[in-house]
Formats: C-alpha cells, sequence, structure tokens
C-alpha cells in the first residue's frame, strides 16, 4: 500500500471515530464510559495522518528545490565556454579524438582497447549507460543515424517499466476506504430482534452473585419504573417475592420467536460483541401487532414463579398499556 493511501485512510478512520464519539453513535456498539478513549484515538489516528502528508510534501519539496538547484551545474559542466577551446582545450580535443579512433580501429579488429585505457574501457563495458527502457543499438550501420541505444524495449516486445524495475501496486488497495465512508455516511444500527432470536436468553451473571442476598423492597409507588436486567434477575433470582402484586414499567423492543411476542433488552458488559439478551413473554396479545425491532413501553405486573431454567429465566408479563416509542439513544443495559 502506498503511503498516500495509508494517509487518506488514517485521517478517514480518525474523522470517523471523532465523529461517532461526538454524535453519541458509538453508544451502538460500546458502553459510555468509553467515549473519551475513542475521541482520543480518533484525534491520534488524525495527527499521525496530518503529520505524515506535511512530512511528504515538505520532502518532496526539498527535493525538487535540490533538482532544480543541480540542473544549471550539470548543464555547465557538459558545456565548454567557446573562448576557452583553445590552447590546451584544443590540446584536449586533439587527445579525445585520437583516443576515439583508437577505440574505433580496435574495434574493427576485434581486438581489446588501446592507448593503455585498458581500466577505462572496462569499467565502461561493465555499465552500458542506456537511458531506462531502451536496448542496445548493436548494429554498425547506424552509427551516424539513430543514437547508439537504439529504440525503446516497447518496440522490440519489452515492456518498459518505470526504469527502476518497480511494478506499481494495484489500485485496488483504495477499496479499504469504502468501509470507513460508511461509517460516516450510513452508521451501522445497534443490534436488535436477530441478535436475540440467535442468542439464548439468560439471567446477567450480576444476579447470580446476589441470588442468595436479599434484594432491596421496590419504592412505594404506583408505576414504578424499572430496568428490564433488573426485572428478569428480581423474577428468576428474588425469593423474597418484592415484584409480586407491584405494577412496573419497562421498554424494550418487540422480538416475534416461536409464535410468542417478547420485549426485550440487550446487556453489555464491555462492547455490542459481547451482548445477551433479557426478555420478558408479554400476554395478551397486544403487543402482537407490533413488528419485530419495534420500541414499546409497557406497564403491567410480573407473573409469579414463571421465569426458570427451563425458559431461560424469562418470565411472563402481563401488560395494562402498551405504549410505542422511539428507539432510544442508547439502546443497550449494563
Amino acid at each position: 500500500m502506498r503511503r498516500e493511501t495509508q494517509n487518506v485512510l488514517l485521517i478517514l478512520l480518525g474523522g470517523a471515530l471523532v465523529k461517532i464519539a461526538i454524535n453519541g453513535d458509538y453508544l451502538r456498539y460500546v458502553k459510555p464510559a468509553q467515549q473519551p478513549w475513542i475521541i482520543a484515538g480518533g484525534v491520534v489516528m488524525l495527527l499521525l495522518g496530518i503529520v505524515a502528508i506535511v512530512a511528504d510534501l515538505l520532502r518532496a519539496r526539498s527535493a525538487a528545490k535540490a533538482a532544480a538547484q543541480a540542473g544549471p551545474d550539470v548543464v555547465a559542466a557538459g558545456h565548454q565556454p567557446p573562448e576557452a577551446a583553445d590552447g590546451q582545450g584544443c590540446e584536449t580535443s586533439d587527445a579525445q579524438a585520437r583516443v576515439t579512433a583508437g577505440h574505433h580501429l580496435a574495434d574493427s579488429a576485434g581486438a581489446g582497447p588501446i592507448d593503455g585505457h585498458a581500466e577505462e574501457s572496462g569499467q565502461r563495458q561493465g555499465i552500458e549507460e542506456y537511458p531506462a527502457g531502451f536496448r542496445q543499438n548493436k548494429d554498425p550501420s547506424l552509427a551516424d543515424g539513430p543514437p547508439p541505444w537504439g529504440e525503446p524495449d516497447s518496440a522490440a516486445g519489452h515492456p518498459v517499466g518505470d526504469g527502476h524495475g518497480h511494478h506499481h501496486p494495484a489500485r485496488s488497495a483504495w477499496l479499504l476506504v469504502v468501509p470507513v465512508l460508511a461509517v460516516f455516511l450510513v452508521a451501522p444500527p445497534a443490534l436488535g430482534a436477530d441478535s436475540v432470536t440467535r442468542t439464548e436468553a439468560r439471567v446477567p451473571q450480576s444476579a447470580a452473585t446476589t441470588a442468595e442476598s436479599a434484594f432491596p423492597p421496590l419504592p412505594a409507588e404506583a408505576v414504578v419504573p424499572m430496568a428490564m436486567n433488573e426485572v428478569v434477575s428480581r423474577a428468576g433470582w428474588d425469593s423474597g417475592g418484592t415484584l409480586n402484586g407491584r405494577t412496573i414499567a419497562i421498554s424494550g423492543f418487540v422480538v416475534h420467536n416461536g409464535g410468542q411476542t417478547l420485549l426485550a433488552r440487550l446487556v453489555i458488559s464491555c462492547c455490542a460483541a459481547d451482548a445477551s439478551p433479557v426478555t420478558v413473554h408479554l400476554k395478551g396479545g397486544e403487543a402482537d401487532r407490533f413488528p419485530s425491532d419495534t420500541w414499546l413501553r409497557v406497564t403491567g405486573q410480573i407473573v409469579p414463579g414463571t421465569a426458570n431454567e427451563a425458559n431461560s429465566y424469562t418470565p411472563d408479563f402481563v401488560p395494562a398499556t402498551v405504549e410505542r416509542i422511539t428507539a432510544p439513544k442508547d439502546p443497550y443495559e449494563y
């Protein structure tokens, strides 16, 4: 993967983390206590991506500046002023001409280099200085015509690379950006009825630790709002019967499973990956008309003794009122 792709992915992923942490979508995946860590992780990714991009730009600018400064020096070194073409300059030109003629004679006779230039000639033979992507033209009849390196390799049926033997990576690496953009545009929903039907409902582990301890009495109110987690725990483990005859209010989403209509919530310990459902069985048929994943607030009473291991601690609930509500911002219980 190219550095440009890595930097873009860092910025997009960091931005996505910061976005879901600020607008509250992170509650679909983790507990509220994780928000500071999500923001910190997103900010670090953003900073790393920005620093990497700035460093690459500065490096490219320095390289371009160095190349621009070295360019005039290279041109000046390859072209001598006309006024210097006298005295020693003429002698140097004559010497170069004699060496060149000697090389041509040696090549024609099939012999090696002459005039004591064996070492220099060997070095030149060991390093063939031809432009990248070209092959040497060995036709002596073209000595005064095309350049000695001949024609491009592509004309001879050889592919031309980038001159350094590198192969450019496939652009499919940019497909990694798709799931990150999906978080920006459409955040995946929270777990719902499908997760409940695929996972056996069970009493929360915290309830087992208080199985032999007395549950505190409920407040002296006509209708007591309660969390689904607490209702299932008391129905399955409270031997004191603190729910008997009491009207409570609970909220959750509808699940149709095996001919029964359940009201469910998902309890998480850390994140959505460890979610476990807690459910109550809605009696009377008043909630049967609502489709799965519809959020309801119901008031009514628990039927004593109906939550046991055989039915995965799902007590029967007789509703007095059934009200449709919007899904809460935080859909899980803890």
